[in-house]
């Protein structure tokens, strides 16, 4: 039997992924009052691997649920949210992704819309 440790270990051994992460953020409030973090207009683009470095993300991704459940100030955990997003970029789902990581190079990338 393969311990958890040896299956977390091999997990992503072999698998990498392409995920984009901005240089900057910023929180902004929208006309609901709803707060979104989103990339500055200077902010620059840039690829990396989220596999190669999963264990740190999990680590700080906790550090960042401790912070909220010691009832910490909300400007101080909203710090920690937007470092958590120049470091790693912001997590999701697409309804479509690209079929190569130089979209970024594109003059122009088409998503199809969600119609809900």
């Amino acid at each position: 039997m393969i311990g958890v440790n040896n299956m977390a270990m091999n997990l992503f051994e072999r698998t990498s992924s392409n995920w984009v992460r901005y240089s900057e953020y910023e929180w902004k409030m929208a006309e609901d009052g709803a707060l979104y973090l989103t990339p500055t207009k200077a902010a620059q683009p840039g690829i990396y691997d989220p596999l190669a470095e999963y264990r740190q993300i999990v680590l700080d991704a906790i550090d960042i649920g401790r912070m909220g459940m010691a009832k910490k100030p909300d400007t101080e955990i909203q710090t920690a949210i937007r470092q958590f997003a120049v470091k790693y970029g912001l997590f999701g789902l697409m309804t479509a992704l690209p079929t190569t990581p130089d979209f970024m190079e594109y003059e122009a990338v088409y998503l199809p819309k969600t119609i809900l």
